[in-house]
């Protein structure tokens, strides 16, 4: 599982704290808690 900074990066967002919050204001949840829900 990939590192949620290397995601951010690789996505275009050079922090990857903004991208968490940008993530969770879309999505209702944290990029670590939707990459556990996808693979359980």
């Amino acid at each position: 599982m990939k590192k949620i900074s290397v995601i951010a990066l690789e996505v275009g967002y050079s922090n990857y704290r903004y991208f968490i919050k940008v993530f969770k204001q879309y999505t209702h949840m944290l990029p670590s808690d939707f990459m556990d829900y996808f693979h359980s």
